[in-house]
């Protein structure tokens, strides 16, 4: 059960919040934990999200992960790609029965480093911004995830799975996304990012995502990724029957007059089956190498700007498959040759 003894819970706030954390850091106070969870049953968050701050250093994996083989024992993440649900190595953590009103509805953090490996996070619902995980705060924050899933969650706002916004208000920060071998499954958010949201309107927000996977995501905007003001890189991915009702189904990219600048590198990923605006209900017949179509809703890559130059939002598609693209509006180069692209895969 949450909160008794020996319980994710337990151990994270026996590491991190009693006497060995110093709340303002004034004198270097903190926390360094890995946390190991058990696979036989699932894990279930019932008491609230968990707090990550300054000088926090927090490591959650399964306990029958193993980093260096890559996780997976059934021919998921060591075979090049995501764990699969029947993984018997993933930790299961359901947060069906977890009630958040804010941001991230298993960790929210402020600051410090998170790692999550060969976890399987689902049915976490309920928060405004950042189904699972949300960030947001005034210092250096940096999230890594690595061979798990994030299935069935939901955000009331902003990114379904994942929520990072480099700042706290208008006061800056930082934060840092390493996604690798990661799979979002139907998770949904009501406006932007099904599966991850990211804003770097105040501060800075980089992400990078390699051998990952999204399908069956849905939001207004950016069905399976929405990123504001940010800047990203995508490696070996795959996209397909992601949805936004607006535009931009499998990924949503944006900015505006007097805001940073937006910036995105996909090499070697492919968008399949994908829908956007009118059409969401509908799925692609097929996928072509590089296509140039320019449809005004995007429903695989959509980059949208206002009042400001094609050069603040740009992109790089290098031996990617595709249907529909929006990009009228940014300055977005497109290549079969990958050694052409400058970029090592």
């Amino acid at each position: 059960m949450d909160g008794e003894p020996g319980s994710l819970r337990d151990v994270f706030t026996a590491a991190c919040i009693g006497a060995n954390l110093q709340v303002d850091n004034a004198d270097g106070g903190g926390c360094d934990v890995e946390i190991l969870l058990p696979t036989a049953e699932p894990h279930r968050l019932t008491l609230g999200q968990l707090v990550i701050a300054a000088a926090m250093n927090v490591t959650i994996r399964s306990s029958d992960f193993s980093p260096a083989s890559g996780g997976a024992t059934s021919g998921g993440a060591a075979s090049g790609g995501p764990p699969s649900a029947e993984d018997g190595s993933l930790a299961v953590v359901d947060g069906s029965s977890n009630k958040v009103e804010d941001r991230g509805g298993f960790v929210y953090m402020t600051g410090g480093a998170l790692v999550l490996e060969g976890l399987h996070l689902t049915r976490f619902r309920g928060s405004t911004r950042g189904g699972v995980l949300g960030m947001r705060g005034q210092g250096a924050q940096t999230l890594a995830l690595r061979s798990s899933i994030f299935s069935f969650n939901a955000a009331q706002w902003y990114g379904g799975a994942v929520y990072a916004y480099g700042a706290d208000g208008d006061v800056p920060g930082s934060a840092t996304l390493e996604v690798s071998r990661v799979a979002f499954l139907d998770n949904s958010a009501l406006y932007n990012g099904g599966a991850v949201h990211f804003n770097g309107l105040y501060g800075n927000v980089t992400a990078t995502f390699s051998q990952s996977r999204w399908r069956r995501n849905r939001a207004t905007h950016g069905g399976g990724i929405a990123n504001l003001f940010g800047s990203l890189t995508v490696a070996d991915a795959a996209f397909h029957s992601n949805r936004a009702s607006d535009a931009g189904g499998g990924y949503y990219q944006y900015t505006a007059s007097g805001s940073p600048a937006a910036a995105a590198q996909f090499l070697r990923s492919s968008f399949s089956h994908n829908s956007a605006g009118a059409a969401a209900s509908a799925s692609s017949s097929s996928s072509s190498s590089s296509s140039s179509s320019n449809s005004s809703v995007g429903a695989d890559l959509h980059f949208h700007t206002v009042a400001e130059g094609a050069d603040a939002n740009t992109a790089l598609l290098c031996a990617c498959n595709f249907t529909s693209l929006y990009s009228s509006e940014a300055d977005v180069q497109v290549s079969d040759d990958e050694a052409a692209c400058g970029q090592a895969g």
